[in-house]
């Protein structure tokens, strides 16, 4: 089960996750990689918490790590190497939002919405991007190889229920978490 993603939220969380890194990371540029391992983090933190994701991605386990697959499809399509199809409105936001100055830095163009992010969207990113922003690639990497990761199907995707228990999801918050995901697996169909 999916929930339903969230395109204005990805490009919020995005945005702001950008921004964030490039004031406070050593590097300060927004490093492709450490961007999309934040927002996992995030999620994971979120949905141990909730019970719901921040934006309704789903995650694929790649070499690298967990890897939000929407958000990353979005981002592939702004740096013109992959596809992402969403409503005509959107993509003009989308390519009028971020660019890529080298494959792998993000260069937000503008400033994220904050009304399309909870308080407890925000305090899960915040808490992720402290905990990730210092570390390399190697370290993050290591992190990300979580039990999630290892929990990974064959077709490599990763169940919402593994991340929420990597995050450390009670047994109520599972249970909250599988009617949420009914819930949006109905409002989708």
């Amino acid at each position: 089960m999916l929930p339903k993603f969230k395109e204005e939220k990805s490009l919020a969380a995005v945005l702001y996750i950008a921004h964030e890194l490039i004031e406070k990371s050593p590097e300060h540029r927004a490093d492709l990689y450490k961007l999309l391992k934040i927002l996992y983090f995030a999620d994971k933190k979120h949905l141990a918490k909730y019970g719901r994701s921040i934006t309704g991605d789903f995650y694929v386990a790649m070499k690298d790590g967990p890897v939000p697959s929407r958000t990353y499809d979005m981002l592939k399509h702004i740096r013109g190497d992959g596809c992402f199809c969403a409503p005509v409105e959107f993509m003009n936001k989308l390519s009028q939002s971020i660019e890529f100055k080298i494959p792998i830095s993000i260069t937000p163009k503008k400033r994220p919405n904050l009304d399309d992010l909870s308080r407890s969207d925000i305090i899960a990113i915040d808490s992720a991007i402290t905990e990730l922003k210092n570390l390399d690639f190697g370290q993050v990497r290591r992190l990300s190889h979580d039990t999630a990761f290892e929990e990974a199907d064959e077709s490599n995707n990763i169940s919402m229920e593994s991340v929420a228990r990597a995050g450390g999801a009670n047994d109520n918050i599972l249970a909250y978490l599988n009617i949420w995901l009914e819930n949006q697996t109905f409002l989708v169909a």
